[in-house]
């Protein structure tokens, strides 16, 4: 089959939501679930019946213990990896982590069977493609999507979520950064000068990235981007439900509060609700008695929500300013502001942009910002297939950009970076490291990911072995150490010996099944180069 007769599909796999998205008839449309709407929740029961969806989500009062979300939080970490200790804290579900030495995997508990966040995600995957084949009656023979990813995912997260889609038989042509596909979106229903600078505010349930684009003749140049992968909306949820807990807990008699797993769900699912009240009005009323029917319902005031956020909002704005200075750039060079994603709704986000921008900054936000993902990642894969006869979408061209530097450990667990950070893809380095030991014939390079100075903060990769080194005294052996990284997402790691020519080469690449999650070989120190 030619690649102009499969379907185009993008794909926002979200944390808190998912949509999907064809490109057909020379148009972007939406497959509605079996409820009629566009927004599916990412949550999957794995119950006596597999429910995925909003079904899934209405098991949470009756077999919470089952009902898992925020699997693309999960996606390559450990149970105590960065922010996840906290929320477990609050999950209605057990989660727990492999112990092999080389590869450490967060994974989700359910009747003494291990599930990872892949096969969840898999599930939630699966769920979209069932909602494409009831739009369309049946699948096309065959389709080919566009997923997007944050911005600032590591190598292992990718990988991951291709392993979610190989898990739901999902042919993936690529995978897009969710700014960039909402910067696409937008220069489709807007006009866009050449030279003009777009930044991209996406805030979404588990996620925050920004990201800043020139355009010049459809090429959307990354010149920056930042972000936390590890902060979203639901981590204002968390701040309604630990102070729902609070207040129940005062309430309690002998001072403890028991929650079962039903009730957590209920606590998370209220504290959404309050969230997106707050956002419309002043005050809303946290229920408590539908937790304890002895507890005494409260109110629960705008303000007293923005004084909580403002260390969530603060972190936010510091990613903001962060990415602004490494663009090297003052906020009135920006030309259009894009505001998308379901965490932009709350009125302390929206002053936060204006902090940061100015009133006389053109902010352009979706009326319906949560699709506009899954629309500019449809449109993408329409481009990548050659299935639009539309010259805005035919003409599309990316250079995106290193999200986190990638370079090598060096003596004293030290991360000297080969690539930087904000570098463009593709893109290619060289270093020159030397031997450590009198008479080493062999060397081991760890390679990581990431922008802390010490390797253990960061995310390990893959190493590179070199064998038969020239005798001779330590530091007397130059090794050239050359990292390159292509258009697809290939990284490949070489070394070369000066005073031989010799050339030893490895590749890494994001569909590779070896990862692991910021674990470090242990390797003799005398063995690093």
């Amino acid at each position: 089959m030619s690649e102009k007769s499969k379907l185009p599909i993008g794909i926002d796999l979200g944390t808190a939501n998912s949509f999907v998205a064809f490109y057909l008839n020379d148009s972007v449309e939406f497959a509605e679930n079996r409820e009629g709407g566009r927004i599916n929740p990412s949550v999957v029961y794995y119950g006596k019946d597999k429910k995925i969806g909003r079904m899934a989500r209405d098991q949470g009062a009756i077999d919470a213990a089952n009902v898992f979300f925020d699997s693309k939080r999960l996606l390559a970490t450990t149970a105590d990896s960065k922010n996840i200790p906290e929320l477990k804290q609050h999950w209605p579900f057990t989660i727990g982590t492999t112990e092999s030495e080389l590869k450490k995997n967060c994974y989700i508990t359910t009747s003494g069977r291990e599930i990872f966040p892949e096969e969840v995600s898999g599930e939630i995957l699966k769920g979209l493609l069932d909602n494409v084949c009831r739009r369309l009656e049946k699948l096309p023979k065959e389709i080919e999507a566009v997923i997007t990813v944050p911005a600032y995912f590591h190598m292992t997260q990718k990988r991951a979520t291709l392993r979610a889609a190989e898990f739901a038989k999902l042919e993936v042509r690529e995978l897009l950064p969710e700014p960039v596909a909402a910067a696409l979106c937008y220069q489709h229903e807007m006009i866009i000068k050449d030279g003009e600078i777009i930044f991209t505010f996406d805030f979404c349930g588990g996620t925050f990235d920004v990201t800043i684009m020139e355009v010049s003749q459809k090429l959307f140049r990354v010149i920056a981007l930042g972000g936390d992968s590890h902060l979203g909306g639901r981590d204002f949820d968390m701040l309604i439900v630990e102070e729902m807990e609070k207040r129940l807990q005062e309430q309690q008699k002998d001072g403890v509060l028991n929650l079962s797993p039903a009730k957590k769900f209920k606590l998370i699912e209220m504290a959404r609700g309050t969230k997106e009240a707050l956002s419309a009005a002043k005050s809303d009323m946290l229920l408590l008695s539908d937790i304890d029917p002895n507890a005494d319902d409260c109110s629960f005031t705008r303000e007293e929500f923005e004084i909580m956020s403002k260390p969530l909002i603060n972190k936010l704005k510091e990613c903001c300013i962060k990415t602004l200075k490494d663009a090297n750039m003052k906020p009135e060079k920006i030309n259009h502001v894009v505001v998308v994603g379901g965490g932009s709704i709350m009125p302390i986000v929206d002053n936060l942009i204006t902090d940061v921008f100015g009133e006389e900054r053109r902010i352009f936000k979706y009326f319906c910002s949560d699709e506009s993902i899954a629309k500019g990642a449809a449109m993408y894969a329409a481009k990548l297939l050659g299935a639009s006869k539309d010259p805005k979408i035919q003409n599309l061209r990316i250079q995106d950009a290193l999200p986190l530097s990638i370079g090598v450990e060096t003596p004293g667990d030290k991360f000297k970076p080969i690539l930087e950070h904000n570098s463009p893809i593709p893109s290619s380095n060289t270093i020159i490291l030397r031997t450590c030991r009198n008479s080493q014939k062999v060397a081991k390079i760890p390679l990581y990911e990431g922008l802390y100075n010490s390797v253990e903060d960061n995310i390990f990769l893959g190493e590179l072995e070199i064998t038969g080194i020239p005798r001779g005294p330590a530091g007397s052996v130059e090794i050239e150490i050359t990292l390159s990284l292509n258009q697809n997402g290939i990284l490949e790691a070489s070394a070369k010996i000066k005073s031989t020519g010799a050339i030893v080469t490895t590749t890494i690449a994001y569909e590779t099944k070896f990862e692991t999650t910021g674990s470090t070989p242990t390797l003799p120190a005398n063995d690093k180069v």
